[in-house]
């Protein structure tokens, strides 16, 4: 049978249930439960044995003289005696007299539990210190649980109480009084749920002002021009706020004299005020229980001032109801059964989407984990590290800690590809600090996050956000090539396309090369077409109609082409192709069907150019995203080293023209792309820069538009995949700096190209971008 401890370690009374005696020079006999006292005002005194330093606690420390004032001699410096209250306040550091305490109360449990404030004070490193402190007093398996949770299991163990009722616990603190409201939650027992932190509410009734009252009566008694710095041995304040039964004491003064104090009375009761805050959040409770120390007066005055302002039923526990219920707690712990159900801090971090910056709260607001249970987070923050990158920022906010954090993890080598990264939580209710664990494929071992080395922010949370979202970087806008009515109406006093195509639309025999060479063309840089495939708003309906009725023209002769095998030329797919997303879908297929086919195997690809207008008519037309995919597929499977511009034109023209097309793209294959950018612009400088080099300024900024995936993607000096486009980019226009004043169409080609800098520096903001590129033809 297992040994089970319940603790109620408070400074002011404290108290042990276990189910064991302790016979000396004996086995440990376990039977009936047993209610030890480590005595009122509890201390720890500190002891030289054999020149080795030791603690002592419990009832032992409460008679040793050890700290009781100088008239004991060297035994009596004050710094040999710490009271318990100061070391429950705080733990860190003094975990040897806290575990001190815990074994003059019961040794060697295998299962303990103890009670900790519930009122805020009790942070995440103190209750470290705490489980380290039974683990020191040798306590097998701690469990920290918040005292109004302890009060009302101990209430329990007295009284019936049903599923759903919601229970008011009053706690009496040194500082006035807590409040937390439990609600009984069914399950394989009863057991309470705590949705909320508990709340001080400061009064003069407090433990400590009723002490400190005390105290000052006694000094004004025993002055008489002595010093009176020996009352501060004394434990009869504590007593008679404790409703103890008090005697005359007497104490050592520093000379060695004897004194014999007196029990003053206790100072009045004021401050009633403060009970209606403590009201406000107990209005729609079941029940409420005071949980308190003290008996007697005190007690009584308070359950009075309660019960007269709350419409429930109020009731005084008994001070040993603590230490009952963390007894009850460990035999519920021993046989697997919930202690009670509680919420976690929320913990906070920045993630970055399509919609901006945003908060991601890694612990769902609702969630609640049984005590001693460990809570690990359902969905994690999910970032991006890209190749290169040896360390990772996360902006991090805990509830319990009022200003944000930015920590900076080294992950100990360079990320040899991009690749995701999670972030999560791990934490069990009152069990200390929480663990941030990075996770990711790419590394070796999971990464976590020291929330307290974390540098503090001076901004808020709202303002770190806010300015995550004005760095965003800028996002070129998609290509739309634009439409006009010169084609139409003709160039140059030529024929214009209106003109054609009424001639063709009754022809047996139209003249497809005059038809494709008409579309393909352009008047003050616009076409017949949109890139959209749109007309002019201003296009007669009649001219429109006869396009459609050519196109379809087109689309039947491209079809009895392939069907017969006898295709001379490509030009009405070359006219239909021109016709952008207005061509007729049929004819993706085909052109699909080309792409992993060798010359003269498919009608057709009637010669070595026929891969030009395959590639260029894809790019035109695409508008499916599955057939975008295909395509994205082809030429991902092609070496490295085979692209050419006609590969990059293709890219280059889904990427900018669409909005499917950027997101269908894998961080993996924009990093493939940059390179490829990177390569032919390296290979372009010291050329002469011809009509073909466009397609390459087009794939690098139209990659840029990945960005709508990964707003803070491909940003010089931040992301290497844009380094190597910027490296080779700055190489063009150091090269165009030297030659636009010798060839004056090359300064349009660097303005240009100064401009895609900027965008690749995430602060372009040039809206007509890669129409102006494009333009460069």
């Amino acid at each position: 049978m297992k040994r089970l401890a319940g603790f109620d370690l408070n400074g002011w009374r404290d108290l042990a249930v276990r189910n064991w005696i302790q016979k000396p020079g004996e086995d440990d006999e376990v039977g009936p439960d047993t209610i030890i006292s480590g005595g009122i005002d509890g201390c720890v005194v500190s002891l030289i044995e054999d020149g080795k330093l030791r603690y002592v606690g419990g009832a032992q420390a409460e008679l040793a003289p050890h700290g009781k004032g100088n008239g004991w001699g060297h035994v009596g410096a004050p710094k040999r005696r710490t009271r318990v209250r100061d070391l429950i306040a705080s733990p860190v550091g003094d975990e040897d007299r806290i575990a001190a305490s815990l074994v003059g109360l019961a040794r060697r449990a295998d299962v303990g539990v103890l009670a900790v404030a519930d009122i805020g004070a009790v942070t995440e490193e103190a209750q470290e210190a705490l489980l380290d402190a039974m683990r020191r007093a040798g306590v097998r398996h701690s469990l920290l649980v918040w005292r109004p949770i302890l009060a009302l299991l101990g209430a329990m163990t007295a009284r019936q109480f049903e599923e759903n009722e919601r229970i008011g616990i009053v706690t009496h603190e040194a500082l006035g009084f807590g409040t937390q409201v439990l609600t009984l939650r069914k399950g394989e027992v009863l057991a309470p749920e705590r949705r909320r932190d508990g709340r001080l509410h400061r009064s003069s009734v407090g433990l400590g002002s009723l002490r400190d009252g005390v105290l000052a009566r006694l000094s004004e008694m025993e002055m008489e021009g002595r010093s009176s710095k020996y009352l501060a041995a004394s434990s009869m304040p504590i007593r008679l706020v404790l409703g103890e039964e008090v005697e005359a004491e007497v104490l050592r003064r520093s000379n060695g004299d004897w004194a014999e104090i007196q029990p003053p009375s206790l100072p009045a009761f004021g401050d009633h005020d403060t009970f209606d805050d403590v009201v406000t959040t107990l209005s729609d409770c079941d029940r409420v229980f005071f949980e308190t120390p003290a008996c007697g007066l005190v007690a009584d005055v308070v359950v009075d001032e309660l019960g007269h302002r709350l419409d429930v039923e109020v009731c005084a526990l008994p001070p040993k109801t603590v230490a009952l219920g963390a007894r009850l707690a460990a035999g519920r712990l021993a046989e697997g059964e919930p202690v009670f159900f509680d919420f976690l801090p929320q913990i906070s971090t920045i993630v970055s989407g399509e919609d901006g910056a945003r908060n991601f709260d890694l612990i769902p607001g609702k969630d609640l984990v049984p005590a001693g249970e460990i809570y690990r987070s359902r969905a994690p923050a999910k970032f991006a590290i890209l190749a290169g990158q040896d360390r990772i920022s996360v902006f991090i906010r805990k509830e319990t800690v009022p200003e944000p954090r930015l920590a900076n993890v080294s992950l100990g080598k360079h990320i040899a590809e991009t690749t995701q990264v999670e972030l999560s939580v791990e934490q069990r209710p009152v069990s200390g600090r929480a663990r941030l664990i990075l996770t990711s494929p790419a590394f070796i071992a999971p990464h976590v996050v020291d929330f307290d080395a974390a540098k503090p922010q001076e901004q808020s949370w709202e303002e770190i956000i806010g300015s995550q979202e004005r760095s965003r970087p800028t996002i070129p806008d998609r290509m739309v090539l634009p439409n006009g009515l010169g084609v139409w109406d003709g160039i140059d006093f030529g024929q214009g396309l209106s003109e054609i195509l009424a001639e063709s639309v009754t022809s047996c025999e139209p003249n497809w090369k005059l038809l494709a060479q008409t579309l393909a063309s352009r008047s003050e840089g616009r076409y017949a077409l949109s890139s959209d495939g749109l007309p002019p708003n201003e296009l007669p309906a009649p001219d429109l109609s006869t396009l459609d009725q050519m196109l379809i023209r087109a689309e039947s002769e491209v079809h009895q082409r392939i069907a017969s095998g006898d295709n001379p030329d490509n030009e009405p797919l070359r006219f239909a192709t021109w016709a952008f997303r207005r061509c007729p879908q049929s004819l993706v297929g085909p052109m699909l069907e080309t792409l992993d086919a060798a010359v003269a195997d498919h009608p057709l690809l009637v010669s070595g150019g026929s891969r030009t207008l395959i590639y260029h008519g894809l790019g035109r037309t695409l508008r499916d995203e599955t057939d975008m995919r295909r395509v994205m597929d082809h030429l991902f499977g092609r070496p490295f080293d085979s692209w050419n511009k006609n590969h990059a034109a293709c890219m280059g023209f889904l990427i900018s023209r669409t909005n499917e097309a950027p997101r269908l793209l894998r961080r993996s294959e924009v990093e493939y792309l940059a390179k490829v950018a990177a390569r032919g612009l390296r290979a372009e400088t010291g050329g002469q820069y011809t009509a073909t080099f466009i397609y390459l300024p087009i794939l690098l900024v139209g990659l840029l538009r990945w960005r709508m995936v990964d707003p803070y993607a491909l940003v010089s000096n931040w992301d290497p995949a844009a380094d190597h486009m910027d490296d080779a980019l700055n190489s063009v226009i150091d090269d165009l700096e030297s030659k636009r004043r010798t060839v004056p169409r090359l300064q349009k080609h660097h303005e240009l190209l100064c401009k895609s800098r900027e965008e690749l520096a995430g602060a372009g903001g040039h809206s007509n971008l890669l129409v102006d590129i494009y333009g460069l033809q």
